[in-house]
């Protein structure tokens, strides 16, 4: 609270990463909050896409997962094998096979 986690995207990094690595799900809560609204406007990367995803994974989100994924394609962003790991593993776990495995084969032939 008071702290603008969105103003850098290396402090959004940070914030996420140790909230999901300490389990700490408020603030990890309140973080991902903050960056789907601002997220249109701020100039995400992949590892910025992972450590989202991976955060609403860890909070059973997996809705908010699949709508940044799709907006991570809208923004021509091209996700590691490492990412698309991570959201077909989201996907799973949100009981989303058929979704897990229409990602899969869609990026199964591009290097992932």
């Amino acid at each position: 609270p008071g702290v603008d986690v969105c103003c850098s995207i290396r402090l959004l990094h940070a914030v996420l990463n140790a909230c999901v690595r300490w389990m700490d799900f408020k603030h990890l809560d309140l973080a991902l909050r903050e960056f789907h609204r601002r997220e249109p406007s701020l100039p995400c990367r992949r590892y910025t896409y992972f450590l989202a995803i991976r955060g609403n994974a860890a909070l059973g989100r997996t809705d908010a997962a699949q709508a940044l994924w799709k907006s991570m394609l809208r923004r021509n962003v091209e996700p590691t094998a490492v990412l698309v790991a991570c959201m077909i593993n989201t996907l799973v776990i949100g009981g989303c096979v058929e979704e897990a495995l229409q990602i899969f084969r869609a990026w199964q032939g591009k290097g992932c």
